[in-house]
């Protein structure tokens, strides 16, 4: 019983985290069930992903997309931050605030995606070795509430997160696109980090008005030359 319960631990923790599946095994699987979760939010998405799925077989792009989550999802979890979701190629991770303080919690984040960013440089190497195009991915951190819970119909449901952070740090993660920053944080996350920080000279791009978030966000970044190692 204990090698089996162990076994079931050890599987719903890799499918679903360890803050799900310990919901899960303790018997919250009831439509609707949850919890709010204060957190520093991480998010990440691959760039080009859809041309790089057209180009290559698909074990191709399994294993470039493998290449990618190892750079951006297990930064997280090396730092201690727990993976939530894989959206397609998006990366869905938080930091809870609670277990670390919310400094804490920031200073992992950004740690977090400074090392997914010398981890990218890492796989880009070899795949110019290959003769391959490079990966690009940007990463937006934030601060905010996560409604994390149940969700789904009938006999079939999923343990994800919801919630305007949830969508104000996706839509952040969007605008490195635009803006010649590969790391973007919004204002909150900014005040949340230690300001003593010598580490972070930080670039201010304003106010930014975003599709499907009511007020402005203000947004922060690092410079891509603060980046190089």
């Amino acid at each position: 019983m204990a090698i089996k319960n162990q076994i079931a631990t050890n599987v719903v923790s890799t499918y679903l985290g360890p803050t799900a599946g310990a919901q899960v095994l303790s018997g919250n699987t009831q439509h609707g069930d949850g919890q709010t979760i204060h957190a520093v939010i991480f998010y990440s998405d691959l760039r080009g992903s859809s041309g790089l799925a057209d180009r290559l077989p698909g074990s191709g792009y399994i294993s470039l997309l493998n290449g990618y989550f190892e750079c951006a999802a297990g930064a997280v979890l090396d730092a201690g931050g727990e993976v939530l979701n894989y959206i397609g190629d998006g990366v869905l991770a938080i930091f809870p605030i609670g277990e670390m303080s919310e400094e804490e919690a920031a200073e992992a984040a950004l740690g977090a995606a400074k090392e997914a960013r010398r981890r990218l440089q890492d796989v880009n190497e070899n795949l110019r070795f290959m003769g391959r195009d490079p990966l690009e991915f940007g990463v937006a951190l934030h601060v905010g509430d996560v409604v994390f819970g149940n969700m789904g119909s009938g006999g079939r449901l999923a343990f994800t997160t919801i919630g305007s952070a949830v969508n104000e740090v996706a839509r952040l993660e969007t605008l490195p696109k635009t803006l010649d920053a590969p790391i973007l944080m919004s204002g909150e996350f900014k005040s949340a980090v230690k300001p003593a920080n010598p580490s972070v000279p930080l670039t201010g791009f304003g106010f930014k008005k975003m599709r499907g978030i009511g007020a402005p966000i203000d947004v922060f970044g690092i410079n891509p030359d603060e980046l190089t190692p």
